[in-house]
């Protein structure tokens, strides 16, 4: 678009606004709580539960459901959640798992507001400007 000399707009401006607080806001402030007050490595490993929160946010509002056999696949990956994590052998504050975990939940609801309304432009221009808007 830039080689075209035209710069395309958003139709809709709340999906931008929505999606640049859950993926910046939300998901950078929380990664950076959880690594501070906690171990970079668990938190990266709970942060990785946006699959899981994506498939919570999926169905209410994208009416996106899990069917048949993609149930033992979300079995599956939820059982090496928690043999990775270990959740019987934590040790330090409850904090910083819970950031992570927060942290999560934004990467997984950040794409769901652009994903609900009609567009005319394509991802990338939405994408684009929800980074221009939040990192200036």
């Amino acid at each position: 678009m830039a080689w075209q000399r035209r710069l395309a707009w958003p139709a809709v401006w709340w999906p931008v606004l929505v999606t640049g607080f859950f993926q910046t806001t939300v998901n950078f402030g929380a990664t950076t709580m959880a690594v501070a007050g906690g171990g970079a490595g668990r938190a990266s490993v709970l942060v990785f539960t946006m699959p899981f929160w994506t498939l919570l946010i999926a169905w209410p509002v994208l009416n996106e459901r899990v069917r048949g056999a993609r149930w033992f696949a979300v079995a599956f990956a939820f059982a090496g959640l928690v043999l990775v994590v270990a959740p019987w052998h934590w040790q330090g504050g409850l904090a910083s798992k819970l950031w992570a975990v927060l942290s999560g939940f934004g990467w997984a609801a950040g794409p769901s507001p652009p994903s609900t309304t009609k567009r005319k432009h394509r991802s990338t221009c939405s994408t684009s400007w929800r980074g221009r808007w939040w990192s200036a």
